[in-house]
């Protein structure tokens, strides 16, 4: 064999040699092994190709028709068992107890739902009714619902004050409840409408509740304004006398001034209707202003009979009192409440007048 040639010798080069030199110079080798790097950066390609052996064919083509077979198997398994459910009668359960209804169809295989319904044709906790009814057939694996009853349906209480009495037994007869009535007055709720109500044994329910059926529901009525009682006026000054008036819901109206015994001058001396007396709200009361006691000079009495006495006393505006004595003797003394009095004494019109005689 020939001798090989000699190997180029590489220069070391600077960096910046290399970059500056825009056309570097380059041997044979490097052209070539700059040519070989390049060829193998083209010939690699981007995605990797797997050749499949025909072995390898065969195993998935296998495994694919086992697949097909079992999905072929579950459906056909699937249809026999839908084709071959057996078939059970829905039983009368109505009028049932539920466990006592839950057991008689345990075996028959049925999706059991239960749903609560209220009523008052059926005891709490038996059945109402089934769907499908009874007497229907049902496979195994299909749902039968069946109703129990929760008890008596519920009313909702509704808000009726300040409804009339007919109209607020109406809304709560229709919510199928018990209405009861009493009054009582209002200055406020006219008469006849609902002053408030209440549930008899659970005062504290509200509008918007519910309870059940039959509850007894207690409506207060207005019958109108409570009666006042006429308050004792007279000896008040006017201004007084408004105000309590006022408060009662009564109203005041003036007569001519008059004497009174009872009160001083300027003050009320008489009133109608009198104190106590009781009257509607709005009721007026008369009254009148004092012009102070209505003063009378007792006539000439003492000393004299009975018979005149009496004649002059009745004549000037008195009252005859307590007669004591011999009336056909001369009177000894005169006195009232007590209090003895003289021939021409002022004394108030209507005083009552005692007389002694011997």
């Amino acid at each position: 064999m020939p001798r090989p040639l000699p190997i180029d010798t590489v220069v070391p080069k600077k960096f910046e040699d290399v970059i500056t030199r825009p056309h570097p110079i380059t041997t044979a080798s490097e052209t070539v092994a700059a040519q070989v790097v390049e060829q193998v950066e083209i010939a690699v390609p981007s995605t990797p190709v797997v050749a499949e052996s025909p072995r390898t064919r065969k195993r998935l083509q296998r495994l694919f028709a086992v697949a097909a077979l079992g999905a072929t198997l579950i459906v056909g398994v699937v249809a026999f068992q839908a084709l071959t459910k057996k078939s059970f009668i829905v039983p009368d359960l109505a009028g049932v107890a539920e466990a006592e209804a839950r057991n008689s169809i345990a075996t028959n295989g049925w999706e059991l739902i239960i749903r609560a319904e209220r009523t008052n044709d059926v005891e709490f906790g038996f059945v109402i009714r089934t769907e499908p009814a009874a007497g229907e057939s049902l496979k195994q694996g299909d749902a039968l619902i069946i109703y129990v009853s929760e008890g008596a349906p519920l009313g909702v209480l509704i808000e009726v004050a300040g409804d009339s009495r007919e109209v607020a037994f109406e809304k709560l007869t229709a919510q199928g409840l018990t209405v009861s009535a009493t009054e009582d007055s209002s200055d406020t709720v006219p008469i006849g409408n609902v002053i408030s109500w209440s549930v008899a044994k659970q005062p504290s329910l509200v509008a918007g509740d519910q309870v059940l059926q039959g509850t007894v529901i207690n409506l207060v009525v207005s019958n109108g304004p409570a009666l006042r009682a006429v308050p004792l006026i007279v000896g008040l000054n006017l201004e007084q006398a408004t105000a309590i008036v006022a408060e009662l819901g009564l109203v005041l109206s003036s007569s001519a001034d008059s004497f009174s015994n009872d009160a001083a001058a300027g003050l009320v001396g008489a009133q109608s209707p009198p104190p106590g007396e009781m009257v509607p709200k709005d009721s007026t009361i008369v009254y009148s202003i004092s012009l102070g006691p209505d003063l009378v000079a007792l006539p000439n009495i003492v000393g004299i009979n009975f018979v005149e006495s009496e004649k002059r006393l009745l004549e000037a505006g008195f009252v005859v009192g307590e007669v004591s004595g011999r009336k056909s003797y001369r009177m000894k003394s005169a006195s009232v409440k007590g209090v003895a009095i003289k021939n021409g004494e002022m004394l108030p019109r209507g005083s009552i007048i005692d007389m002694v005689f011997p």
